[in-house]
C-alpha cells in the first residue's frame, strides 16, 4: 500500500468510457487525484461512493481527479456507474495489475496524490455511513498547494 510522503506507484487501467485506452497517474500530473479502489460487491465501498461524488461535484473544475478502480469487468463497473447514477471517472483493473502494484490487500483502499505527486492521504476501510472527513481535509489541503 502506498506509504504517505511517498512518490506515487505507477500503475495503467482502463477507463470505463474508453476500455481500449490505458490510463495512468501520469496522465493527471499537475492534479490532485484521489485513487479510490472499490468493488461492487463491498458494501464499504458502495456506501463511501456518494461521498466520492460529492467531492468530484465540488472539485471536479478545479485541479482534481478521481480515479474510481474496480478489478471487476467493465460492463459490470458501467452498468453500476450508470444505476447509482455516478458521474465521477470509473476505472477497470480486470487483471488486477494496479491493485498487485499498488499493494491492496483490502476494499476500499484510497490514496490521495498531491500535485507534486506525492501521496498525502491513505486509508483502508470505510466508516458505515460513507462519510470521511480526513479524505476531505487531505483533498482541501493539496489542492491549496
Amino acid at each position: 500500500m502506498p506509504q504517505v510522503g511517498s512518490v506515487a506507484p505507477t500503475f495503467h487501467v482502463f477507463s470505463g468510457s474508453e476500455p481500449s485506452k490505458p490510463v495512468t497517474l501520469a496522465d493527471f500530473k499537475g492534479k490532485v487525484i484521489v485513487v479510490d479502489f472499490w468493488a461492487t460487491w463491498c458494501a464499504p465501498c458502495r456506501a463511501s461512493l456518494p461521498h466520492l461524488q460529492h467531492l468530484w461535484d465540488e472539485n471536479k473544475d478545479k485541479d482534481f481527479q478521481i480515479m474510481a478502480i474496480s478489478n471487476e469487468s467493465t460492463a459490470k463497473i458501467n452498468g453500476f456507474e450508470e444505476q447509482e447514477k455516478l458521474t465521477f471517472p470509473m476505472y477497470t483493473d480486470d487483471l488486477k495489475e494496479a491493485n498487485t502494484h499498488c499493494g491492496i490487500t483490502g476494499f476500499p483502499t484510497t490514496f490521495v496524490v498531491g500535485k507534486d505527486g506525492r501521496v498525502v492521504y491513505v486509508t483502508e476501510g470505510a466508516d458505515p455511513d460513507g462519510a470521511d472527513p480526513q479524505l476531505d481535509d487531505a483533498v482541501a489541503n493539496a489542492l491549496k498547494q
